[in-house]
């Protein structure tokens, strides 16, 4: 009797993909919560990292293949939470180099599944500002066009 409450119970309670508030298809946050199981094609038009300095107003594109390795870049294509821990890296080191209120855009641009190349988070948002709750609905990721 006890088996059978419980069974009841997990597919009553258990949280499911569902439950999330972002696409999971799109930014892949929530996949190991998923039994399905889909291959999608990510195919790259831009990937570049912008640096601005508020205070001189200087500006410069960040070498990211130095800093990070060729799976951090992938992941950076699949999950929006990755490219707000290299901007959090990019923060901390923005602090050492004596530019503490550096302003980072991510300019990650690709085309999901043949559809029209579009960006993955707003390229008009600072992402050392940026913010994540597996909760919310992440406002500076751009939704799939559908």
């Amino acid at each position: 009797m006890s088996e059978i409450f419980y069974i009841c119970h997990q597919a009553n309670e258990t949280p499911t993909h569902d439950d999330l508030p972002n696409d999971l298809d799109y930014t892949t946050i929530g996949n190991r919560f998923s039994w399905r199981v889909k291959a999608d094609s990510r195919v790259v038009s831009e990937f570049k990292f912008i640096l601005k300095d508020p205070v001189s107003g200087r500006v410069g594109e960040i070498k990211h293949t130095t800093k990070v390795n060729n799976v951090q870049m992938q992941a950076m294509l699949y999950d929006p939470r990755a490219i707000m821990a290299f901007a959090q890296l990019i923060h901390r080191q923005s602090i050492k180099n004596k530019i503490p209120n550096a302003e980072m855009y991510a300019k990650v641009k690709f085309s999901l599944n043949g559809r029209e190349p579009q960006y993955f988070v707003n390229p008009d948002v600072d992402m050392m500002k940026v913010q994540y709750s597996p909760f919310e609905r992440l406002n500076w990721v751009v939704p799939v066009a559908r």
